[in-house]
C-alpha cells in the first residue's frame, strides 16, 4: 500500500507511478513515473505520512528525494542494477577518457581504487591496462554485474559505504570517483576528502568525474 497521501505536479492529473515499498526513511526511496510523463515534470512535491518531500528527476523515469540518504540511494541502485548498463550505454566511452587522464599523469601506477564503481561500465578500459583495480560500491547487485565481466577477472571487489569501510593500512596510487561525488555533501564531503587523503600514497592522485568528459585531478603531495 502506498505511503504517498497526495502529490502536486502542476496541471498534471491522474499520475501513474510505481514507488519503493521498503521505505527505510518513512518515505519512498524512489518514484518511477510511467507512460513517459517525466518529460513534463521537473519536480514532484509529495505528501507522505512522514511529511512533505521534494523529488527530483534522476536517470530514466526515476525520481529521488532531494538530499537522498544512503539507504535510499542503495535501494535505487539495487532496483535498477539489471537494466543500468542498457540505460547508460554511452558511459562505456568514459573509460577511454579516464584512461587517457591516468596515462597523462605519466606514472607507473599499481594500485587503483574506484569509489562508486557500480557495474564497472566506466572502468573497463582502465581494467584492460590495470587489471588489479579495486571496485567499491554500496550496491552488491551492481558489483555482481561487474564480477561477471571477464575484463575484471583479476580485480578486487568491496561492497561497502566508502565512508564506513576500514581500509586498515591499504594505500592507493590513484582513486577514481566517476559521477559519484555528488552523493557526498556537507559533513559527508568533508569525510570523503579526509578519507581520500588517508588512503592515497604520497604523490598519488584523485580523479573525479563530475560530468561526462569533465574531470578534476588532485595530487597528494604531503606525507
Amino acid at each position: 500500500m502506498s505511503l504517498i497521501k497526495e502529490y502536486y505536479v502542476g496541471k498534471t492529473e491522474n499520475l501513474s507511478f510505481t514507488e519503493d515499498n521498503i521505505c527505510p526513511c518513512s518515505r519512498p526511496a524512489w518514484i518511477y513515473l510511467e507512460n513517459g510523463e517525466k518529460d513534463n515534470i521537473r519536480l514532484l512535491k509529495v505528501q507522505t505520512k512522514a511529511g512533505r518531500f521534494f523529488y527530483l528527476p534522476f536517470f530514466g523515469s526515476y525520481y529521488l528525494p532531494e538530499n537522498s540518504r544512503k539507504e535510499e540511494v542503495l535501494l535505487y541502485y539495487d532496483k535498477v542494477a539489471s537494466s543500468y548498463e542498457k540505460d547508460m550505454r554511452n558511459h562505456s566511452q568514459i573509460g577511454e577518457y579516464l584512461l587517457k587522464k591516468i596515462r597523462s599523469i605519466g606514472c607507473d601506477f599499481k594500485e587503483i581504487l574506484s569509489v562508486g564503481a557500480g557495474t564497472g561500465i566506466e572502468l573497463e578500459d582502465i581494467a584492460k591496462n590495470y587489471p588489479q583495480i579495486t571496485l567499491l560500491d554500496i550496491s552488491d547487485k551492481m558489483l555482481q554485474i561487474a564480477k561477471k565481466k571477464p575484463v575484471f577477472h583479476a580485480s578486487k571487489f568491496i561492497t561497502a559505504d566508502f565512508l564506513d569501510y576500514n581500509f586498515k593500512d591499504k594505500r592507493y596510487d590513484v582513486i577514481v570517483c566517476c559521477l559519484a561525488i555528488h552523493y557526498f555533501s556537507g559533513k559527508d564531503l568533508d569525510g570523503f576528502i579526509k578519507k581520500i587523503y588517508s588512503i592515497l600514497n604520497d604523490g598519488g592522485f584523485l580523479l573525479w568525474l563530475i560530468s561526462i568528459y569533465r574531470c578534476k585531478t588532485w595530487k597528494n603531495t604531503f606525507c
